[in-house]
């Protein structure tokens, strides 16, 4: 789903058909904020890898509740997001491009 122009809406209804959801690539999608990472965290939970690169209204906020929530995220891609460096201490245990 990547450069697709995405609204959160959209992104989410699409994720709530896909239950068992591992990889997910939304890079490129500037219509996706908060809420959209926040529906991640809280409805899938077999999340494993995440580009969300050039999402330019992706908060810390969305993503701590991410990291919160997705205990098997193992890559995570903040390039050119808002966040950029300032997860790196956080997230010792995930690969983290930006």
């Amino acid at each position: 789903m990547s450069n697709t122009g995405l609204s959160d809406a959209v992104a989410m209804k699409l994720v709530s058909e896909t239950p068992h959801l591992r990889w997910l690539d939304v890079s490129l999608n500037s219509g996706l904020s908060d809420e959209f990472v926040g529906f991640l965290a809280n409805n899938c939970p077999h999340l494993q890898w995440l580009s969300l690169a050039y999402c330019s209204n992706v908060t810390k906020k969305g993503v701590f509740e991410l990291l919160e929530h997705c205990e098997n995220l193992s890559f995570l891609n903040l390039r050119r997001t808002p966040i950029g460096l300032k997860f790196e201490s956080f997230c010792y245990y995930i690969i983290i491009i930006y």
